[in-house]
């Protein structure tokens, strides 16, 4: 199984301070001496790959790691290849891709389509961006299914896979041949497993059975942070370095909309001191104040 998961650095624009609020002629601010980090619901889906691949059977998974930015990601992929992915690519942005789910889409979808894959994960929204929409662009450009707020995904066993598989069929017949487990090598054909797959809706936990090709956008995943390489793996794996190249040339650049202003947002609070009087009237104070506040 041929297994991408895509990944963002971004600044921690929480750390900015007010002085360093001050937007350049590209609208953006002094992120210079701004530590970096690794996007959360992406750190997510990367540790989802690591798990993936340990529940497969050896040899059964290739991980690749995707980014698309500047030189600020290198860091992050050495940490990968600590980690012991099989490889780590960044692509050079050709613009601004802030605000632009669908050129980051289509950037992604080119690099994917020149190496097939046959699952990839992704966060559901940036920590900059935040706009939700890149994985259903890029799910649209692929013409695959997506799970939206996915909090888990393993090779699916025998029952599930029996049991999906009253829709598809396919998946009973791999049921009948599965062996205890119901992993990767009892797939029938030398195909691909099919996966069980948790994700979080409106209407509570859905838990489903999927057969591969298969884009997972994660969500809040529990438990989910990227684990912490070794230091022999750093010196024996983490030296590699990544592949960078330009990304995909051809495309439509030029931006549909204009940025025109980027203003920090207010995050002072209302506070009110009640220092006077004896702890009962300070209860009365607070939990009539917790009254008028709710809807």
């Amino acid at each position: 199984m041929r297994i991408l998961a895509l990944f963002k650095v971004v600044a921690e624009l929480e750390a900015l301070t007010e002085e360093d609020w001050r937007v350049d002629a590209e609208l953006r601010p002094q992120e210079r001496y701004v530590r970096t980090t690794l996007n959360p619901e992406d750190e997510s889906a990367l540790e989802l790959a690591l798990r993936l691949r340990e529940a497969l059977p050896p040899g059964e998974a290739v991980l690749t790691a995707l980014t698309i930015g500047d030189e600020r990601a290198d860091r992050t992929a050495a940490t990968l290849m600590a980690l012991k992915f099989d490889r780590v690519v960044r692509l050079a942005p050709p613009a601004d891709l802030r605000f632009r789910p669908e050129l980051t889409a289509a950037l992604a979808a080119a690099e994917i389509l020149a190496r097939p894959q046959d699952l990839i994960l992704t966060g559901c929204r940036s920590a900059d961006g935040g706009n939700a929409l890149t994985p259903f662009f890029l799910a649209e450009r692929l013409g695959w299914p997506i799970v939206a707020e996915t909090l888990s995904l393993a090779p699916a066993s025998a029952p599930e896979a029996a049991e999906g598989g009253e829709e598809t069929g396919e998946t009973a017949k791999a049921a009948e041949t599965a062996g205890p487990s119901g992993g990767a090598s009892a797939w029938p054909g030398g195909g691909l497993p099919p996966l069980a797959v948790e994700s979080l809706t409106d209407d509570g936990l859905l838990r489903q059975v999927v057969v591969p090709p298969l884009l997972a956008a994660v969500g809040n995943a529990p438990s989910a942070y990227l684990r912490v390489p070794t230091v022999k793996d750093r010196l024996s794996f983490g030296r590699r370095p990544p592949e960078v190249r330009q990304a995909a040339k051809g495309l439509d650049v030029r931006p549909r909309l204009k940025l025109r202003s980027l203003t920090r947002p207010d995050e002072r609070r209302r506070v009110r001191l009640v220092d006077q009087g004896a702890p009962s009237d300070k209860a009365a104070i607070l939990l009539q104040a917790l009254t008028e506040r709710r809807p």
